[in-house]
């Protein structure tokens, strides 16, 4: 299955809680659905939700949520897939 690009949001899992409201892109792949970012008008839900679940998993150790968006944008080296099943496609 070759990448493609899609817009879409989480139903369940892992990520459900801290990003159920955020329309996520990204690439839907044979093992999941791998996030590059976010609809520009979702960015504050996404940052504060990547800050919720890094607090919930101590991965980075992020204090804010401009943090997380600082990183983010300059660094962000976070890979988050979400696995088959707990996304779906969504049209924008």
């Amino acid at each position: 299955m070759k990448p493609r690009t899609a817009v879409v949001k989480i139903i369940s899992g892992e990520l459900y809680e801290h990003l159920k409201d955020v329309r996520l892109w990204g690439a839907i792949r044979r093992d999941g659905f791998t996030i590059y970012g976010c609809a520009r008008e979702d960015e504050k839900k996404f940052y504060e939700g990547i800050l919720a679940y890094d607090k919930a998993t101590n991965i980075q150790g992020f204090e804010s949520s401009e943090e997380v968006k600082k990183w983010w944008e300059e660094v962000g080296d976070m890979l988050l897939i979400v696995d088959n099943g707990d996304y779906e496609e969504i049209q924008i």
